[in-house]
């Protein structure tokens, strides 16, 4: 309450042209419980059902199943940005997730439906930078998202040149808060 703010380490990665950046420092998986504790009793069911229907549908809006896909896989804090792209009708994003320390990241992966690894690697420079692999999901007809492990973070874009930014940018840019 009376606490100065600080970033979570995953905004690190977070690119400084990023124009919106939230970041938080609660699982998302007892993100819900956790709000329900603060919450009346008659409204402890309620609160718990709305949280979880928005935690749920910000994953949906990217097309993943945050239970069935992303739950697993979930650390204590992640961050995500948006930001402009002027010649797009949907704007760029990046979320960074730490990886629960319990999880095989090439095992997980391959329970993502439609997931594969991303052949045009080329077009970015070698985004292998991490000896990670760099994954792809269609998501519609010419819109795909890109999942990289960068040790014990889970980078996932909108655009294969945001993860690689924020790769190489790592180390050299200030926690980012806006």
């Amino acid at each position: 309450k009376e606490k100065s703010f600080t970033a979570p380490i995953s905004s690190k990665y977070i690119p400084i042209n990023a124009d919106l950046v939230f970041h938080w420092k609660i699982n998302p998986n007892v993100l819900p419980d956790y709000i329900e504790s603060y919450q009346e009793k008659a409204n402890k069911n309620i609160a718990n059902k709305n949280v979880n229907l928005i935690r749920d549908s910000f994953f949906k809006l990217i097309s993943l199943d945050f239970i069935k896909d992303i739950s697993s896989w979930g650390g204590g804090y992640g961050s995500f940005a948006i930001f402009k792209s002027n010649n797009k009708v949907i704007n760029d994003w990046l979320i960074v997730l730490e990886t629960n320390k319990d999880i095989n990241f090439d095992e997980e992966i391959t329970s993502i439906p439609d997931l594969q690894p991303y052949e045009n690697t080329n077009s970015i420079n070698n985004l292998n930078v991490s000896r990670s692999n760099l994954f792809s999901k269609n998501i519609g007809s010419n819109q795909s998202i890109y999942f990289l492990n960068n040790k014990e973070h889970i980078l996932i874009s909108s655009n294969p040149k945001i993860i690689k930014s924020s790769i190489d940018n790592l180390g050299k840019n200030i926690l980012t808060i806006k």
